[in-house]
């Protein structure tokens, strides 16, 4: 496959995203696959496999985050989380790293010396001191809960204002994760709630300080103020090509209501129902540019991020 199928869109944006890439993870296959990371060129639909220079086969990748020089992805082999680094500019392979402690990672943040991953099996954000090499000094710096395993499916991190920010599920009240009503962001760095009662948040992103999410559940792209636009499936992994402009993972999910249309987590029961792919939205416009299908890589889209450096 040499492009990526049901390209669609306007010219005009076409040409403002020409020149733009966004480095794409993939979760949860079926089995193990050589490649789990793609670059996609949004404007024209042009997608390629990026080879990891990792040893063995993955699961998927679930995390993505890079600063002025190198590209870091969390992916997990062999039934262990390990963190990959690529060179910014050429995305070759620099070193990889088992990291024993994380259980069923999700999202990183790269910020200074630091590396935030998020260990949502253990309810828990840990941080490594980064370096040229690889991470030492691996500690909790916040914990959703003392219960070691996941109960409040935290899902994503990110740099807001300054501090570090997360989303999470937040408790279940049922057997599912369809029972996790009460979906919220928290400020990790200043213990502060900033929202509540979201279902199904993930993928916080920030574009000139303002802070964005997606509600999952509810198939919705929205800022603090409230929803933007809506995306098909379920929706996952966000990165920002310019101030207008946003590519949102749209996956395939569970049908949970057809008389609702919310779309359960992947991981629930149910007949499978969406497709894996990429929209883009106009968040100036409240409206889709074009969409892109990316079934043939995966079922699964978990983060984006864009090959410029000047994002934020």
């Amino acid at each position: 496959m040499t492009g990526c199928e049901g390209a669609k869109g306007g010219a005009a944006h076409d040409e403002a995203v020409s020149s733009l890439s966004t480095v794409v993870t993939f979760c949860n296959f079926s089995t193990p696959q050589a490649a789990a990371v793609f670059r996609l060129a949004p404007g024209s639909g042009a997608c390629s496999r990026v080879p990891l220079g990792f040893p063995h086969d993955v699961e998927g990748c679930t995390g993505i985050t890079g600063n002025e020089e190198r590209i870091y992805v969390l992916c997990i082999s062999e039934g262990m989380h390990h963190l990959v680094a690529l060179a910014r500019d050429t995305l070759e392979f620099i070193f990889s790293q088992p990291l024993p402690e994380i259980k069923e990672g999700h999202s990183i943040l790269a910020q200074g010396e630091h590396l935030y991953v998020v260990s949502t099996g253990t309810d828990e954000v840990i941080r490594y001191r980064l370096a040229s090499k690889g991470l030492s000094d691996s500690r909790a710096v916040w914990r959703a809960s003392l219960a070691g395993i996941d109960t409040h499916h935290v899902n994503s991190v990110a740099l807001w204002e300054g501090n570090v920010v997360i989303s999470a599920f937040g408790p279940r009240f049922g057997v599912l994760w369809t029972s996790a009503l009460e979906g919220y962001i928290h400020d990790i760095s200043r213990d502060v709630r900033i929202k509540n009662g979201i279902y199904h948040p993930h993928s916080l992103s920030v574009r000139h300080d303002r802070l964005y999410y997606l509600e999952s559940h509810r198939k919705l792209f929205c800022s603090l103020d409230g929803p933007l636009f809506a995306v098909p499936g379920y929706p996952r992994g966000v990165c920002w090509l310019s101030d207008d402009l946003v590519c949102i993972g749209s996956n395939v999910g569970r049908r949970l209501s057809k008389s609702t249309g919310l779309i359960a987590n992947p991981a629930d029961p149910g007949a499978a129902t969406g497709s894996c792919g990429i929209t883009v939205g106009d968040v100036t416009r409240g409206r889709h540019v074009k969409r892109l299908d990316l079934g043939w890589v995966g079922g699964e889209i978990y983060d984006m991020l864009a090959e410029s450096k000047s994002q934020g």
